[in-house]
Protein backbone atom coordinates (compact mmCIF):
# COMPACT_ATOMS: atom_id res chain seq x y z
CA UNK A 1 0.00 0.00 0.00
CA UNK A 2 2.66 2.43 0.58
CA UNK A 3 4.35 1.47 -2.57
CA UNK A 4 1.36 2.40 -4.37
CA UNK A 5 0.78 5.72 -2.30
CA UNK A 6 4.31 7.25 -3.12
CA UNK A 7 3.27 5.77 -7.05
CA UNK A 8 0.18 8.32 -6.92
CA UNK A 9 1.81 11.44 -5.33
CA UNK A 10 4.88 11.39 -7.38
CA UNK A 11 2.09 11.02 -10.83
CA UNK A 12 0.30 14.22 -9.15
CA UNK A 13 3.95 15.75 -8.72
CA UNK A 14 4.86 15.03 -12.37
CA UNK A 15 1.80 16.36 -13.67
CA UNK A 16 2.75 19.52 -12.69
CA UNK A 17 4.99 20.11 -14.53
CA UNK A 18 4.42 17.50 -17.69
CA UNK A 19 3.81 18.94 -21.05
CA UNK A 20 4.68 22.23 -20.44
CA UNK A 21 2.15 22.71 -17.71
CA UNK A 22 4.80 23.53 -15.01
CA UNK A 23 5.38 27.21 -13.75
CA UNK A 24 8.23 27.74 -15.58
CA UNK A 25 10.72 30.30 -15.85
CA UNK A 26 10.74 33.28 -13.74
CA UNK A 27 9.18 36.29 -15.31
CA UNK A 28 11.15 39.55 -16.16
CA UNK A 29 12.27 41.37 -13.34
CA UNK A 30 12.63 44.77 -12.41
CA UNK A 31 16.39 45.89 -11.83
CA UNK A 32 16.97 45.78 -8.49
CA UNK A 33 14.73 42.64 -7.13
CA UNK A 34 15.27 40.36 -5.42
CA UNK A 35 12.92 37.34 -4.72
CA UNK A 36 12.55 36.38 -1.19
CA UNK A 37 9.75 33.78 -1.52
CA UNK A 38 9.07 31.37 -4.50
CA UNK A 39 5.86 28.94 -3.87
CA UNK A 40 4.87 26.68 -7.04
CA UNK A 41 1.71 25.62 -7.08
CA UNK A 42 -0.72 23.70 -8.94
CA UNK A 43 -4.09 23.24 -8.79
CA UNK A 44 -5.86 20.27 -10.17
CA UNK A 45 -9.40 21.24 -9.68
CA UNK A 46 -12.42 23.20 -11.42
CA UNK A 47 -9.60 25.38 -12.58
CA UNK A 48 -6.78 23.77 -13.39
CA UNK A 49 -3.57 25.85 -13.14
CA UNK A 50 0.18 25.44 -12.37
CA UNK A 51 1.80 28.60 -11.34
CA UNK A 52 4.35 30.46 -8.87
CA UNK A 53 3.72 32.63 -6.18
CA UNK A 54 6.63 35.30 -5.55
CA UNK A 55 7.18 37.59 -3.00
CA UNK A 56 9.83 40.55 -4.53
CA UNK A 57 11.61 43.08 -2.90
CA UNK A 58 13.33 46.07 -4.09
CA UNK A 59 16.94 46.04 -2.65
CA UNK A 60 18.94 49.75 -1.97
CA UNK A 61 17.21 50.76 -5.50
CA UNK A 62 15.86 53.99 -6.49
CA UNK A 63 12.71 52.07 -6.79
CA UNK A 64 12.65 51.72 -3.16
CA UNK A 65 12.43 54.32 -2.47
CA UNK A 66 10.17 55.39 -4.29
CA UNK A 67 7.89 52.67 -2.19
CA UNK A 68 5.20 50.56 -3.98
CA UNK A 69 4.36 53.43 -6.72
CA UNK A 70 7.52 52.79 -8.15
CA UNK A 71 8.31 49.48 -7.77
CA UNK A 72 4.96 49.09 -10.15
CA UNK A 73 5.93 50.63 -12.74
CA UNK A 74 9.73 49.51 -12.63
CA UNK A 75 7.84 46.44 -12.81
CA UNK A 76 5.40 47.06 -15.64
CA UNK A 77 8.44 48.75 -17.35
CA UNK A 78 10.63 45.08 -17.01
CA UNK A 79 7.93 43.22 -18.61
CA UNK A 80 6.80 45.70 -21.79
CA UNK A 81 10.36 45.66 -22.48
CA UNK A 82 10.46 41.68 -22.61
CA UNK A 83 7.54 41.90 -24.43
CA UNK A 84 4.86 41.02 -21.99
CA UNK A 85 1.20 42.58 -22.88
CA UNK A 86 0.27 44.94 -19.58
CA UNK A 87 -3.71 45.04 -18.36
CA UNK A 88 -5.39 45.42 -15.33
CA UNK A 89 -5.19 43.55 -12.31
CA UNK A 90 -6.95 40.70 -10.03
CA UNK A 91 -8.11 43.34 -7.32
CA UNK A 92 -7.99 47.14 -7.10
CA UNK A 93 -4.46 48.04 -6.93
CA UNK A 94 -2.78 45.32 -8.88
CA UNK A 95 -1.78 44.94 -12.55
CA UNK A 96 -1.41 41.80 -14.95
CA UNK A 97 0.64 41.03 -18.15
CA UNK A 98 0.71 38.28 -20.11
CA UNK A 99 3.63 37.20 -22.47
CA UNK A 100 4.03 36.66 -26.18
CA UNK A 101 1.63 34.33 -27.42
CA UNK A 102 -0.08 34.06 -24.10
CA UNK A 103 1.63 31.06 -22.88
CA UNK A 104 1.91 32.91 -19.14
CA UNK A 105 0.27 35.25 -17.14
CA UNK A 106 1.44 37.56 -14.35
CA UNK A 107 -0.53 39.33 -11.61
CA UNK A 108 1.10 41.69 -9.47
CA UNK A 109 0.76 44.13 -6.65
CA UNK A 110 2.34 45.90 -3.58
CA UNK A 111 2.27 43.20 -0.66
CA UNK A 112 0.37 45.34 1.80
CA UNK A 113 -2.53 45.57 -0.58
CA UNK A 114 -2.50 41.54 -1.87
CA UNK A 115 -2.07 40.90 2.35
CA UNK A 116 -5.28 42.79 3.02
CA UNK A 117 -6.98 40.94 0.26
CA UNK A 118 -6.22 37.71 0.93
CA UNK A 119 -7.11 38.33 4.73
CA UNK A 120 -10.37 39.66 3.08
CA UNK A 121 -10.76 36.13 1.10
CA UNK A 122 -10.57 38.18 -2.59
CA UNK A 123 -6.95 36.71 -3.10
CA UNK A 124 -5.62 33.00 -2.34
CA UNK A 125 -2.03 32.23 -1.51
CA UNK A 126 0.11 29.54 -0.05
CA UNK A 127 0.78 29.40 3.67
CA UNK A 128 4.47 30.37 2.89
CA UNK A 129 3.77 33.26 0.77
CA UNK A 130 1.50 34.68 3.10
CA UNK A 131 4.03 34.21 5.94
CA UNK A 132 6.76 36.24 3.29
CA UNK A 133 4.38 38.69 2.89
CA UNK A 134 3.75 39.18 6.47
CA UNK A 135 7.47 39.59 6.85
CA UNK A 136 7.95 42.04 3.86
CA UNK A 137 5.16 44.21 5.31
CA UNK A 138 6.36 44.17 8.28
CA UNK A 139 9.75 45.23 7.91
CA UNK A 140 8.09 48.24 5.46
CA UNK A 141 9.59 46.90 2.40
CA UNK A 142 9.21 48.04 -0.68
CA UNK A 143 7.71 44.62 -1.87
CA UNK A 144 5.46 43.30 -4.32
CA UNK A 145 3.35 40.32 -4.63
CA UNK A 146 3.66 38.11 -7.76
CA UNK A 147 1.50 35.34 -9.35
CA UNK A 148 2.59 33.46 -12.39
CA UNK A 149 0.78 31.05 -13.92
CA UNK A 150 0.90 29.08 -17.41
CA UNK A 151 -1.72 30.08 -20.22
CA UNK A 152 -3.45 28.60 -22.35
CA UNK A 153 -1.76 30.55 -25.52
Amino acid sequence: MTATLLVLVALAQAGCGAAGSGPGRLPPLAPGLRIVANVVRCDRGARRFCGRELVVAASGTASARGGATALMAAERAALVRAGWRPSGGQIAGDASAASRGGRRYISYGPAAIDLAAIGKGNLRRATRTVAALRREVARHAAALSMLVETGTG
